[in-house]
């Protein structure tokens, strides 16, 4: 099958909103489906093609990237948990443990001194030219 014009678009603006919206993101492939107008199948596949993953594949990833984003940021776990969707604080770290192999906390200890750093070090090419 062909993909059409509409499709493709369709499955870039439901990717987009996931992206902008973690609300978006946490839909049931039931929802998202009925939001486009298409069967489950159909915007499973459409991802696959475009994307090489399925819609809830690429929506974990979608909100596991922005958990690291805010716990770079600082923001507390609690927190990071619940907007990314999680109600349950040891789920949503279990979760991100078997996604990157490291704790939420230790994470955001071990990240934040590199990224100070990082920081620094990019502000010391600046001046230095």
């Amino acid at each position: 099958d062909m993909l059409t014009y509409d499709e493709v678009l369709t499955a870039i603006g439901v990717k987009t909103e996931m992206e902008n919206n973690l609300v978006f993101a946490q839909l049931t492939l039931e929802q998202i489906a009925g939001k486009c107008g298409m069967n489950k199948m159909k915007i499973n596949n459409l991802f696959k093609i475009l994307y090489g993953d399925q819609v809830n594949a690429i929506a974990h990833k979608i909100r596991m990237q922005a958990a690291v984003e805010m716990l770079l940021r600082g923001h507390s776990i609690l927190e990071v948990g619940r907007k990314v969707g999680y109600g349950n604080t040891s789920h949503f770290a279990r979760t991100f443990f078997n996604t990157f192999k490291i704790t939420p906390k230790k994470y955001q200890m071990s990240a934040r001194p590199h990224k100070e750093k990082m920081q620094k070090h990019v502000m010391d090419a600046e001046i230095n030219y």
